[in-house]
């Protein structure tokens, strides 16, 4: 993956970013199960913020055309954008003001 993104008008990085990824998921250049660079990884690749990049990737997630694990990574989804079964689901993990660990998942 490598993208050149530039400002274009108004239109926001996050959106190029968006575009290109999933331009490259519904042709076949990226592989479903292929694993996606990390947000920092990606953003210091193409020279944006992890911000966009997570703004870019949030759109794709919603999408089904990526899909998260947690403590794992970013991998790419369906090429039509289906979400299949729990592939799509959210998970969550924060600590209470205790300290004790509490986790949530959430199924689209």
């Amino acid at each position: 993956m490598n993208y050149q993104l530039k400002k274009q008008g108004k239109k926001p990085l996050y959106e190029s970013l968006y575009e290109n990824i999933k331009r490259d998921v519904v042709s076949g250049r990226l592989k479903e199960g292929e694993k996606l660079p990390s947000k920092r990884a990606l953003a210091e690749r193409t020279g944006v913020s992890v911000i966009t990049v997570d703004a870019a990737y949030g759109l794709l997630i919603d999408e089904g055309y990526v899909y998260s694990r947690e403590r794992s990574g970013f991998y790419v989804g369906a090429a039509n954008g289906e979400r299949l079964g729990n592939a799509f689901a959210r998970d969550f993990s924060c600590k209470t003001a205790g300290g004790t660990d509490v986790d949530f998942r959430f199924s689209a």
